[in-house]
């Protein structure tokens, strides 16, 4: 038998070549890594996120009572101190859903100004040709 790297005779049985040093033994199979497994992700659904098992939930996420949403419209409706927790409210990040129900309360608010506004300025332009109208109808 003659080696495969140099040609160099060598015995039978040997497990490397006196010339080269060639190693003759059967080559180790390299274990292979799996392959991850690619999903499709039609038909999957989000994962919710999992709490401890006690059932806890982080108070930054904890859910308002109805009473709760009841008690905060009352403090938003107050003149100038509503308005002043208004505010904090929509910027704090203690309770996401106060937060949230602060910030709708906003935009309660401003539809309102707005409302007003355009009943304001109608009022403005035709407000004395109404009050003309509403007068005659009087005498009909």
């Amino acid at each position: 038998m003659n080696c495969p790297n140099c040609g160099a005779p060598v015995s039978e049985g040997a497990s490397f070549c006196g010339n080269c040093g060639a190693s003759f033994s059967a080559p180790q199979p390299q274990p292979v890594a799996p392959q991850p497994v690619q999903q499709s992700s039609y038909n999957t659904y989000p994962q919710t996120p999992s709490y401890p098992v006690s059932g806890s939930v982080p108070p930054e996420n904890k859910p308002l009572s109805p009473w709760a949403y009841f008690g905060y419209t009352l403090l938003f409706s107050l003149p100038v101190i509503g308005f002043i927790c208004l505010i904090i409210f929509s910027v704090d990040n203690g309770n996401i859903n106060r937060r949230n129900f602060a910030r709708s309360y906003w935009i309660w608010f401003v539809l309102a100004i707005v409302i007003g506004t355009v009943v304001g300025i109608l009022f403005a332009i035709f407000g004395t040709s109404i009050a003309n109208e509403v007068s005659n109808f009087r005498y009909y």
